[in-house]
């Protein structure tokens, strides 16, 4: 649970962070840490599912099928070879070369589920949201699968379309999903929601989080955190001060409370 004090750019998102920063392009949810810069922390949408997860026993099984069905077994078997090699360029957070396999990829196996939520995942890393929603999208299709809502539900954010962001956060909430990805979604949808204005909107989503549980989850922590964050916003100081030390007794280095504590002192 402990988070890195990295700077804005630096970390989960590497080069891609710094460059949307330099480009003025709406930066998406960083990686638990609040920005140097003094913005408001987020968390990180992406985290919820491993998605090199492509060399489990199942994916692997599932492309030797396509391999063995296919009418081109050679062309198949490279397509197998790239993906192989996108999930590792993932896994060392080179984002542009998995893209870059990852495109070759989806256009030869186009119904294949985990070639879509990886290449997804890249283009949201490199932010490239519009293309990113595009490819979760079709993950969501071809699986049924909400374990990236919440990216989703981020890419809307950064793209500034409100009603499809609330819109997949109305799908999520009545969906059949792990509680770790509803709860991501939700803090997504409520920073967002403080970002436009909305403070008493984002309020609203964690007024009922259970603060005070004596042994939290990690998803527990990251909303009272935010809750938190927000309580301070809108000025209700006690209170949020109040989360934050609920917080450090759990966990003292996480996120950058002890900071935010000698700041509301």
């Amino acid at each position: 649970m402990k988070s890195s004090r990295v700077r804005q750019g630096v970390g989960a998102h590497g080069s891609a962070s710094s460059s949307r920063a330099q480009s003025g392009v709406r930066p998406s949810v960083q990686h638990g840490v609040r920005p140097s810069s003094g913005g408001r922390w987020i968390p990180d949408a992406s985290a919820a599912v491993d998605p090199a997860e492509v060399f489990s026993p199942e994916i692997l099984s599932a492309i030797a099928e396509i391999v063995s069905s296919s009418g081109q077994p050679a062309a198949m078997k490279r397509l197998a070879g790239k993906l192989a090699g996108a999930a590792r360029a993932y896994r060392r957070e080179d984002y542009w070369q998995a893209g870059a396999l990852l495109k070759i990829v989806v256009r030869g196996m186009p119904r294949f589920g985990p070639a879509h939520e990886l290449y997804g995942l890249s283009l949201y890393r490199m932010g490239k949201w519009a293309e990113a929603l595009r490819e979760l999208e079709a993950y969501h299709r071809l699986t049924g699968s909400f374990d990236h809502y919440a990216v989703m539900i981020d890419c809307c954010r950064a793209l500034g379309d409100t009603a499809r962001m609330e819109a997949f956060w109305e799908e999520l909430r009545q969906a059949t999903a792990s509680v770790d990805t509803v709860a991501e979604g939700r803090l997504v949808v409520a920073v967002a929601r403080a970002e436009r204005g909305d403070l008493p909107g984002g309020l609203a989503l964690l007024s009922k989080v259970r603060v005070g549980l004596r042994h939290p989850r990690e998803r527990h922590l990251r909303q009272w955190y935010v809750f938190a964050d927000l309580l301070e916003q809108a000025g209700e100081v006690p209170r949020a001060r109040s989360i934050f030390e609920s917080i450090a007794r759990h966990d003292p280095g996480a996120f950058d409370v002890e900071e935010r504590l000698v700041g509301l002192r």
